[in-house]
């Protein structure tokens, strides 16, 4: 999956191979959709079983859009529209059945641009069906809100805060074919003093980017169900360079680094082991 633009185009179009060597199938293109150019996609993810995609057009760059689905069977759109999300992502549930995403409190009835920016939520919304309301904040009503599925498809991540610094929960969906959908939302962090990003799981071990007592970052292990950060297990230590982008992918944590104003990629396995870099072709940034 990727986007091309063939350098006379408003908008990128959005493509798919079905291997490295293939042909390339256009998916979505904007500029078919909307010929007067002002309206780009914001987002676009596509379902782990490649029938859906779901996607977000901005019209004039706005931050309040409305999540499109589309067959990728048929190249149409579904009748499932998503009104009036702002600040959002769109993250599947692993059996491709919905998705979860975030809104403001009252939204989906009409753009009111006074309470446009409180009561951020988390909703999931079943393809063809109902919706149901995950998490939201009752203490602060100026805190943002997000979700994600792990890549195995067993884990939601649910990260919130008012400014850069965010807490974290995590619900277990246990069997990702058949998510449970009403799994409790427990905590990983409970203060707010600090930047956490979920990388994944093995298990029951969270793995997590955080810059808690590590201001150049660092990646710790938790135990899920456990919100003590004195339990936490450093796994990469905070080192003289600053992390710029973490991944854990398999085996191997990637973690690019960013040195003397240029990137160097690291790989380390999962017991934080450093398993050399990777070399770049040249000077430069990468992401």
């Amino acid at each position: 999956w990727f986007r091309r633009n063939a350098g006379l185009q408003r908008q990128s179009v959005l493509y798919r191979k079905a291997a490295l060597g293939a042909a390339s199938v256009m998916v979505l293109d904007p500029n078919a959709l909307f010929p007067d150019g002002n309206t780009a996609v914001g987002q676009w993810s596509v379902s782990p079983d490649g029938r859906t995609l779901g996607y977000t057009p901005a019209a004039g760059g706005s931050d309040l859009q409305d999540i499109h689905l589309r067959s990728l069977r048929t190249g149409r759109d579904l009748p499932d529209v998503v009104a009036h999300v702002k600040f959002s992502g769109i993250s599947w549930t692993r059996d491709g059945r919905g998705f979860y995403y975030s809104r403001f409190r009252g939204s989906e009835r009409g753009a009111n641009l006074r309470d446009a920016n409180v009561r951020h939520q988390l909703w999931y919304h079943a393809v063809g069906g109902a919706e149901r309301l995950i998490f939201e904040r009752h203490d602060d009503s100026t805190a943002w809100v997000g979700g994600g599925v792990s890549d195995d498809g067993r884990w939601l991540f649910v990260s919130s805060g008012a400014g850069n610094n965010n807490r974290l929960w995590v619900a277990d969906l246990k069997n990702p074919r058949r998510p449970d959908l009403g799994a409790p939302v427990a905590p990983v962090t409970t203060a707010e003093d600090a930047i956490v990003s979920p990388l994944g799981a093995v298990g029951d071990t969270l793995f997590l980017y955080t810059n808690w007592q590590a201001p150049r970052g660092r990646i710790v292990a938790s135990l899920a169900g456990d919100s003590a950060r004195a339990h936490w297990r450093t796994v990469v230590a905070e080192g003289p360079d600053v992390m710029s982008e973490e991944l854990l992918v398999g085996d191997h944590l990637i973690v690019a680094y960013l040195v003397d104003v240029q990137t160097r990629v690291r790989l380390f396995d999962r017991a934080g082991n450093p398993q050399g870099e990777v070399p770049l072709p040249d000077v430069g940034t990468a992401s």
